[in-house]
């Protein structure tokens, strides 16, 4: 399955219904990163707590029409993430669970994966083997990730660089 890319946000909204939705409209300052997140091979967004990085980050994928999407997460956050993204998509996949049960979870089906970091790091041969070619992946509270010497860096890193 593909999805339509997008370039301006205008059309988006107005042919995904984004706004709808959602329930909001973004402000401004979003749409405009909106706009130049979308030129950027990576991006790193440092709004303050409830400044809409969970939003800007999810319209941007959404915008980029990419097969699949895997949100990395801290465990707290997998529920909220997986409620919005059931709220303005489709196909929302929580990959968490026993190994067993993890096993028997359909990635190919999912147009979005939410899962902890933990989790990702431990599976992320399995992840990255099941992936679609143009998946992209969004980490949440990246300063997870600030360790290069990490194992979580280093997986997140690898499957960046085989997308």
């Amino acid at each position: 399955m593909s999805y339509k890319a997008y370039s301006d946000y205008a059309v988006f909204d107005a042919e995904y219904g984004f706004a709808v939705r959602a329930g909001f409209q973004l402000t401004k300052l979003q749409i405009e990163d909106v706009h130049s997140f979308l030129g950027w091979e990576n991006s790193k967004n440092f709004y303050e707590v409830g400044g809409g990085k969970t939003v800007v980050s999810s319209v941007v994928a959404l915008m980029r029409g990419n097969t699949q999407k895997i949100v990395t997460v801290p465990p707290v956050l997998i529920t909220p993430w997986a409620k919005w993204l059931n709220k303005i998509s489709e196909n929302v996949l929580v990959y968490r669970g026993t190994p067993k049960e993890r096993r028997a979870l359909n990635l190919g089906k999912a147009h979005w994966i939410v899962v902890s970091h933990a989790i990702f790091r431990d599976d992320s041969p399995r992840i990255s083997a099941e992936l679609a070619p143009d998946a992209e992946i969004i980490v949440d509270e990246a300063q997870a990730l600030k360790n290069p010497a990490s194992v979580l860096y280093k997986k997140v890193d690898r499957l960046c660089k085989g997308l």
